[in-house]
């Protein structure tokens, strides 16, 4: 059964991570030269800890530490979630 968490936190992480890529190419041809750095740092930021957090869990799976898969794999959406509330209160 923890095989199986495993494997949907994983693409829930990775589903985020792809979603908050979408988000954040949206909203890029409306933005300033400034905020068009920020935007691809974070478009950058999110692709790295998408591909660390699958990789990571992949990682875990093969060892059997299907637990720890499911962390790992989840983190990526905790930190798209995050980016959102960050996001979202700049614009305030």
């Amino acid at each position: 059964m923890s095989i199986v968490f495993s494997l949907l936190s994983t693409f829930v992480g990775l589903g985020a991570s792809v979603l908050m890529l979408i988000l954040l190419l949206a909203a890029s041809p409306n933005s300033k030269p400034a905020d068009f750095a920020m935007l691809k740092t974070l478009m950058w930021s999110v692709t790295i800890i998408g591909l660390l957090g699958v990789s990571g869990a992949s990682w875990a799976m093969y060892v059997s530490k299907h637990i720890l898969a499911s962390g790992i794999g989840i983190s990526p959406a905790v930190f798209c979630v995050g980016l959102l509330i960050v996001m979202l209160r700049m614009q305030r």
